[in-house]
This record gives structure tokens, C-alpha cells and sequence, in this order.
């Protein structure tokens, strides 16, 4: 009689993640949505189940910035993601000189760092490189970003469409952090170096209905013209790839080489 050979299941690894955020989103948003922490925190969750047979559990601490949260001890993490903003990565904000001095612990610790829009920037800013208005305007709504061949290589792929929402850009890139990312409206779109840095100048987070509620704040609030406005509109129903993006990040915080998603 055959002896039967008990086999332990392998355990899913843990990712404990610091996320990063900042303003609270209008009502339409946040009573749908949450917090723009939430709503990086749900794509991540949703996405991350693919990047292996056996998906890490995502545990996360948010930390809301503009509140005054202490940092986590980076003892208690595994990796940090810094979320969008309205505010501008190269303005002297109160919070300003205690997040910088955070993003490069976390970078001197080697936990893998991501930034969106707003974090993709300060990130730059922090380790050495610059931010500014970029000098091609407002980037709106669905664009497509053309991966330069390491891109190509990590990725697997040439190109992307994602959400864009930033007049404010990554001007130069931190030493030792390549751009591998562009698109006609902006220069640098994804920068990164392996297993320590990797920003996105779009929004691979969220959807089409968050989208569209960020346009209409800022043309309500008299920050778009209409015109502006209308041309964003119109790309809004072009087919995004976020949750591939938001897979191939998950990936990089778990230590993966190749972000093939």
C-alpha cells in the first residue's frame, strides 16, 4: 500500500507597506473610494494576487502627511509607496523637509520606494534630482507612454495608456535612476532603478469615475479652462492598462527583476 507523503502548503509571503498620502478627496470620491491611500491600497490588493502562485499578504500602513503622522519604523516595513497630491513637488511645503529626509531613509535602507504623480516627484526631488511646471502644460486624462528599451526589457512591453492628472513634472532624475518611460507630453513618465526606485508620472490606480470627479474639481475650482477640460474629456474613454501597471509595481515591491505583468 502506497505510504501517503503529507505536503505542507507554502506559505504566502507577507508585504508590509507604508502608503503615503496626503489631501482628502471631494465627497464624490472619498464616500465611493475612501482616501486616495484607499484607493492605492484596493488596486494593489486587487492586482497583486497575479504576480505569483502563491500572492503575498499585503499588510499597510497609511500615513496621512499633511496630519502630521509619525513615520513608520522602517524596521516594521518592507517597502513605502508615496501617493498623488495637488500640491507641488518643488514648493517648500511644512511637510516638506521631514518627507524628503524620510524618502532618503527609505532609500539608504534599501526598501524598494514607488512614488505616483506627486510621490513619483518628490521621490526625484529627494534623492537628488528636479522638479518643475513641465514644460509642456497640463497632461489630462488617457495618454500613451512609450517605454525607452530597458522599459521594454522590465516590462515587457512597448507601450501603456494611463490616467494622467499633472502640469508638474520630473525635470531630471536622481543619480543612478534611469528614465524608461516617456510620452509626447511629458519627458519623464517612469523612472527607476532596480529593486530601489520606481515612479509613475500617470495614475495607474485609479478608474475612469475618479478620473473624471479629479477633472471637474479643478475645472470647478476655476484651475482648468473649459477648453482644457473638454479636450481631456475627450480621450476619457480610451482603454487604460492601470491594473497591469499597478501588477508589474507589485512586483517590484515584492524584489521581482523582470516587471512583466
Amino acid at each position: 500500500m502506497p505510504i501517503a507523503i503529507p505536503v505542507t502548503p507554502t506559505a504566502s509571503p507577507i508585504l508590509r507597506l507604508a502608503v503615503l498620502e496626503f489631501e482628502t478627496p471631494p465627497d464624490d470620491i472619498f464616500l465611493k473610494h475612501g482616501t486616495y491611500g484607499d484607493i492605492a491600497i484596493k488596486s494593489l490588493r486587487r492586482n497583486i494576487a497575479s504576480t505569483s502562485d502563491h500572492p503575498p499578504l499585503l499588510k499597510t500602513t497609511k500615513i496621512s502627511v499633511l496630519e502630521g503622522n509619525s513615520w513608520p519604523d522602517l524596521d516594521t516595513i518592507d517597502a513605502v509607496l508615496i501617493t498623488g497630491s495637488m500640491h507641488t513637488a518643488s514648493d517648500d511645503d511644512v511637510w516638506v523637509p521631514s518627507l524628503t529626509q524620510f524618502i532618503r531613509q527609505v532609500y539608504n535602507a534599501r526598501k524598494p520606494l514607488a512614488g505616483i504623480c506627486y510621490g513619483h516627484q518628490m521621490i526625484a526631488r529627494a534623492l537628488g534630482g528636479r522638479t518643475s511646471r513641465n514644460p509642456q502644460g497640463w497632461e489630462l486624462s488617457v495618454h500613451q507612454v512609450d517605454f525607452a528599451p530597458l522599459g521594454v526589457e522590465t516590462f515587457g512591453r512597448a507601450s501603456f495608456n494611463i490616467y494622467e492628472i499633472h502640469r508638474d513634472a520630473v525635470i531630471e532624475t536622481p543619480p543612478n535612476v534611469q528614465v524608461i518611460a516617456s510620452s509626447s507630453g511629458c519627458d519623464v513618465q517612469v523612472m527607476y532603478q532596480p529593486g530601489r526606485v520606481l515612479g509613475f508620472q500617470g495614475h495607474p490606480e485609479i478608474d475612469r469615475s475618479v478620473t473624471e470627479c479629479m477633472l471637474r474639481q479643478r475645472l470647478d475650482e476655476g484651475i482648468l479652462e473649459l477648453s482644457v477640460y473638454e479636450d481631456a474629456m475627450s480621450r476619457i474613454e480610451i482603454k487604460e492598462d492601470g491594473d497591469r501597471i499597478t501588477t508589474a509595481m507589485g512586483k517590484f515591491f515584492l524584489g521581482a527583476r523582470s516587471l512583466v505583468s
